[in-house]
């Protein structure tokens, strides 16, 4: 009975988002469906019967699902770069596709825009306008991030401007400074996701600063109290963007989890962490880049235990080839349905790719934190050198690796 419940709610739910199901006829379903389970299940599934009903709700009063027409004047919250912005709300809402705006005029960064529309085009259901009669007002930077943009600052002065700005892109989220050629040759290699704040660059920082925190007197509790706070003071400096809000959750419900209890379920903290963005987030069920990123943790938890380890070879380097060449394709495998549907692009010989540039892409962040948190002590520029032969490294191998055919292909 549950599985038909959830079955069912997914699919209204999936509905609604893409217009085929009108809301009220969605949560007239699910009331009829959640009372019929609250007067005959057990406890726990009346508890979560619930949960689908305050998404629903939440979905509708988060996201903006009106048409707009010329001539209608919008309020838009988008993140420019070079006069286009991807908009991320019109009206106080959240949009749920890719939605854009054309502005001049207007300095990088994210800016509240409004105006009168005055040409609207749809595009391989992207949404593109153009406004006239346009005010805006630009969002300035949390003192933190002021700080910390001050600290990359000093830091690089003596090296190259890309530095500095892969340095901002990969510690701040500030992509919008990185040459479309970076972008470009990333994405061909399938690692762009190292470009932007996700769940990489998070688990890296929580086990540095857990490692560091293991050489004081402080108990287990205190280290993991104290590496929460340090997570969302970084987090609250460079700002709650979609992607670092989610690897943020899925951070701070493992280190939870190691407070509370001895050992950690990885699958129920996904689980935990998956509900509890769309309940905050609900607009985040058609956003790409929350598939991808739940399909990945999810291929790697649910799906890679069941792929054959070797038996008989006992060289650990191997093993340990073997094991990471085989968690990559695995993913790669996985996720190869949804690059085809959205992106029109199949990652052919990509994971070649990411065995390379990861490790490199992980050292980099490692390198480019450590340096970041001693320029508080005024020592970050011993490490300088050493990070900035990683970059070059990295660029290097990356550009590499962009001059391969049949890394990934175009369908």
């Amino acid at each position: 009975m549950e599985t038909i419940f959830v079955i069912s709610l997914q699919f209204l739910i999936l509905g609604y988002c893409f217009h085929i199901f009108p809301f009220y006829f969605v949560l007239l379903v699910a009331l009829t469906c959640s009372g019929f389970i609250i007067i005959f299940e057990r406890k726990l599934l009346k508890l979560l019967s619930i949960l689908p009903l305050i998404f629903i709700l939440r979905l509708n009063s988060t996201v903006n699902n009106v048409t707009y027409h010329l001539g209608d004047k919008i309020n838009i919250e988008a993140l420019v770069k070079t006069g286009k912005g991807k908009i991320n709300k019109i009206d106080g809402k959240y949009v749920i596709n890719q939605q854009y705006v054309y502005v001049d005029k207007i300095p990088n960064g994210i800016s509240n825009i409004t105006g009168v529309i005055t040409s609207l085009n749809i595009k391989d259901n992207n949404i593109y306008y153009k406004l006239d009669k346009i005010i805006h007002t630009q969002k300035n930077p949390s003192l933190l991030k002021v700080y910390f943009q001050n600290k990359i600052e000093n830091l690089t002065e003596n090296y190259s401007h890309s530095l500095k700005n892969f340095y901002r892109a990969i510690l701040l989220g500030e992509g919008n400074r990185l040459e479309w050629d970076v972008i470009k040759n990333f994405r061909y290699t399938g690692t762009a996701h190292l470009l932007v704040i996700s769940g990489l660059h998070i688990s890296v920082i929580i086990s540095l600063i857990i490692y560091l925190l293991k050489f004081s007197p402080l108990s287990k509790e205190i280290q993991y109290v104290l590496t929460l706070i340090f997570l969302t003071g970084y987090i609250i400096s460079i700002g709650f963007y979609p992607s670092v809000t989610r690897a943020y959750i899925m951070g701070v419900i493992f280190i939870l989890g190691n407070i509370i209890y001895e050992k950690v379920d990885p699958r129920k903290s996904l689980a935990l962490a998956f509900s509890t963005s769309l309940l905050i987030f609900p607009y985040w069920l058609t956003s790409v880049s929350f598939i991808l990123s739940y399909w990945a943790v999810g291929t790697i938890l649910f799906i890679y235990p069941y792929i054959p380890k070797p038996k008989k070879i006992k060289n650990k380097w191997f093993l340990k080839f073997y094991n990471n060449i085989s968690l990559i394709i695995t993913i790669q495998l996985s996720m190869t349905p949804i690059f085809i549907y959205y992106f029109n692009s199949l990652p052919l010989l990509a994971f070649l790719a990411n065995l390379v540039i990861i490790p490199i892409g992980t050292i980099f962040i490692i390198l480019a934190f450590v340096s970041l948190l001693l320029s508080n002590i005024y020592l970050g520029g011993a490490l300088m050198p050493l990070t900035n032969i990683c970059y070059e490294f990295l660029i290097f191998t990356v550009d590499f690796f962009s001059i391969i055919p049949y890394l990934t292909l175009e369908v």
